[in-house]
């Protein structure tokens, strides 16, 4: 769910595809100048959330944001595909600790970790159930503690979102969670995607280790614009 913005129905100079929690996406041709109307619109439009990211985002786009009176932050991310048909092997559970379907933990369980499952890719919770699916690892008392899901789904590509709760972490509980959640995908058909920022060193470690292969490193781009802190879309 989203909206697309662009200065024209034919032959458009720039699309910005935004989607309802704050993603998108800038297009338009190598080599052309940054329209005016496109800062234009940054600088007075009703529809853009208060903080949202681009990916993939132009070298242009930076200066056009500041331009337009809007916070940027510049950052770079990393994106890995799994590319081979095998199941991979993580090793076994800590002691006390099991691996259920997400939808085995129940979806009210799963809010522990604070994904937002049924408001950022996918619109429901009942969305989630029925198109959605992952790894969940439950502590010895019984509580979910690290989380491995499929983000979205598209063109048989199964975007990876993949979190332990804080005081969980250092028992490899993501590797293995990742691991489940690879040969699911495997079973399902689907190639597992991994999208992190070029520093985080511990996310790339474990994509690398399980054989995925680089595919681009990429801008990512976080606006935010103080004057319309708590504002949405408009109605």
């Amino acid at each position: 769910e989203g909206k697309i913005f662009t200065d024209g129905i034919k032959n458009p100079k720039i699309i910005f595809v935004l989607n309802h929690a704050g993603f998108s996406q800038v297009f338009m041709l190598k080599g052309q100048k940054l329209p005016q109307s496109f800062i234009l619109f940054l600088k007075k439009s009703v529809e853009l959330p208060a903080y949202f990211h681009i990916y993939e985002a132009d070298s242009r786009l930076p200066e056009a944001l500041k331009e337009a009176g809007l916070d940027v932050k510049v950052r770079e991310r990393q994106q890995l595909r799994f590319l081979s048909d095998k199941p991979v092997r993580a090793g076994a559970l800590p002691k006390g600790y099991k691996a259920y379907d997400c939808n085995e933990v129940g979806f009210e369980k799963l809010g522990v970790f604070g994904l937002g499952l049924d408001k950022k890719f996918w619109s429901s919770a009942s969305d989630f159930i029925n198109n959605a699916y992952g790894k969940c690892i439950l502590g010895p008392d019984r509580t979910p503690v690290s989380i491995c899901y499929s983000a979205c789904i598209s063109c048989g590509i199964s975007e990876i979102d993949i979190l332990t709760l804080p005081e969980y972490r250092g028992k490899g509980l993501a590797r293995i969670a990742a691991q489940l959640f690879i040969n699911e995908s495997i079973a399902k058909g689907l190639q597992p995607n991994w999208d992190c920022f070029s520093d985080n060193a511990a996310s790339l470690r474990i994509a690398r280790s399980f054989g995925f292969i680089p595919l681009k490193t990429y801008r990512f781009l976080s606006v935010s614009n103080k004057t319309k802190q708590g504002a949405g879309y408009a109605s």
